[in-house]
């Protein structure tokens, strides 16, 4: 490739060393700081859903089993795609396991975990792309004058009584 800039590689050289101290430095500052319900909401966006034997989701009992082995902060994806990386299995598999007290996450992240991921981050932009779309589209059917004024926030920390909370509201 040219180069556009008629810098010397020298001085690219030492910006992109810059860049990435500033990047790993963001990385390894911001690392600890991630909540319970965000890393519940990546690991629905990846597709887990369900719930264990005694009713509580699939989502919620991954995250706790991660807060607790102290790994949370290295987030629920990198979990999810080791676990399926290790074992080739399906999504549900893989959350069940993660989800088991039984055999609880180590933190040591499987090398292809991002590998294993992609299909499921692919769909998940889908999902969002499409659901956007069919969104703009019901916003246009709708002159201004009659867009809905007012809506309901729903957040318990179980989508499944979030379900029943919204359709009641």
């Amino acid at each position: 490739m040219p180069d556009k800039l008629s810098l010397p590689a020298t001085r690219i050289d030492r910006c992109r060393r810059f860049a990435r101290q500033v990047a790993e430095g963001v990385a390894r500052e911001t690392e600890p700081f991630t909540t319970v319900s965000t890393e519940r909401t990546v690991l629905r966006l990846l597709g887990v859903d369900g719930a264990d034997s005694e009713g509580v989701p699939l989502p919620n009992r991954i995250v706790e089993n991660l807060r607790s082995a102290g790994t949370l902060g290295q987030g629920a994806a990198v979990a999810l795609g080791s676990a399926l990386a290790s074992a080739d299995g399906a999504v549900e598999t893989a959350a069940r396991r993660l989800a088991s007290s039984a055999d609880p996450p180590t933190g040591a992240a499987h090398p292809r975990w991002r590998e294993a991921l992609a299909p499921l981050v692919e769909s998940a932009l889908d999902r969002i792309a499409a659901n956007r779309a069919e969104r703009e589209r019901r916003i246009a059917a709708h002159p201004p004058d009659e867009l809905p004024l007012l809506y309901a926030i729903v957040a318990t920390g179980n989508i499944y009584e979030d379900v029943v909370q919204a359709e009641a509201a």
